[in-house]
């Protein structure tokens, strides 16, 4: 008896939504997570860990950035991070703060 596809492929996902510091919304995901950091060893010799941002800007040249704290909990994780970083839609004032 047949019980459905088998999947070579798949993925969990956990996400946070918002306009708020990157670092805010960042340590609020990471404190939803498993602390205990062999079961992130566990899971990253078996699976590929990643930490996406999906970077929204309004305006042209900005950026973000995280604190070595934030750093050392993602890197405690084994997530490598992705950004995906979308610019604003038409012109756009190089002069613009």
């Amino acid at each position: 008896m047949k019980r459905g596809t088998l999947w070579r492929k798949g993925a969990w996902l956990l996400g946070s939504r918002g306009s708020a510091d990157p670092e805010e919304l960042t340590a609020g995901l990471l404190d939803r997570l498993a602390v205990d950091e062999s079961v992130w060893i566990d899971l990253a010799q078996r699976h590929d860990l990643q930490l996406r941002f999906g970077l929204f800007l309004e305006r042209w040249n900005r950026g973000l950035e995280l604190s070595p704290a934030l750093v050392g909990r993602i890197a405690r994780v084994r997530a490598r991070v992705i950004f995906n970083i979308y610019g604003p839609d038409g012109p756009v004032d190089v002069n613009d703060p």
